[in-house]
């Protein structure tokens, strides 16, 4: 390894992260849950501008589940609709895809033009897949132009392998058909998730990344599922946006 390439990553922050990881699913089953954590986690080790995940659908079309923030949200809308990036590519070869510029490449043109215009200028493309078990792919975003080294890759390639596994970590979850009902869970709850964010700032005059902040904070807080959490929000079952924004 070249000088340039030396170790990067705070080792303790990794390893502590890596083990909240793991244990993310152990009380509950919640793909929604883990997939937050494994953008959070990968954002934080890497200290990157933001990340997201999308999994394949029924029909093997990627959809997006999670992303840290609206701007890696908006270009993950992006990529779901077009069937086109990084991430795309990365299930697509069951490798690794590492732009170190945006503006250096001709490939995916709306995906990169949309990252560029977001002001995310290099983007890390990783498989999430264990042997047979192919599940997704996770994006990583980089706000300056970055070589991705390989101690990059393989940090955000290792965290994505824990999702993985957390995801089909018994033999239960990986019967035929439960997996694919594990993810349509995710997929499912990411719409309300963006329903509900979209109701408390509206409701708050706050953006939506801020609202965001604050549901997941509240459902952290109470120790419940953000999906259930978002759901109560939408349907308005329960009064939660005043007791959200009570924290702050």
């Amino acid at each position: 390894m070249t000088e340039a390439e030396k170790v990067t990553v705070d080792l303790e922050h990794f390893a502590r992260s890596m083990r909240q990881l793991a244990s993310t699913l152990t009380a509950e089953d919640d793909p929604t849950r883990l997939c937050y954590e494994l953008s959070d986690k990968v954002v934080e080790v890497l200290r990157t501008a933001g990340a997201g995940v999308s999994v394949a659908d029924g029909s093997g079309a990627l959809r997006y589940v999670t992303a840290t923030n609206e701007r890696a949200a908006e270009i993950e809308r992006v990529q779901e609709k077009t069937q086109d990036g990084p991430c795309m590519t990365a299930y697509q070869t069951d490798d690794v895809v590492a732009i170190a510029d945006v503006r250096e490449t001709d490939r995916w043109p709306e995906y990169l033009d949309t990252a560029d215009e977001v002001g995310f200028h290099a983007v890390l493309g990783v498989p999430m897949r264990i042997r047979d078990d192919k599940v997704g792919a996770l994006n990583v975003y980089n706000a300056d132009p970055r070589e991705w080294t390989e101690t990059d890759i393989n940090v955000a390639w290792t965290f994505a392998d824990m999702a993985t596994v957390c995801l089909l970590r018994s033999s239960e979850v990986a019967e035929a058909g439960r997996i694919a009902d594990q993810l349509q869970q995710a997929l499912d709850s990411r719409v309300l998730i963006e329903q509900a964010k979209g109701m408390i700032a509206r409701r708050n005059d706050i953006d939506v990344d801020k609202a965001f902040e604050l549901l997941r904070a509240h459902a952290r807080s109470k120790r419940i599922k953000l999906s259930n959490l978002a759901r109560d929000v939408v349907d308005r079952a329960v009064d939660v946006i005043d007791s959200v924004t009570s924290k702050d």
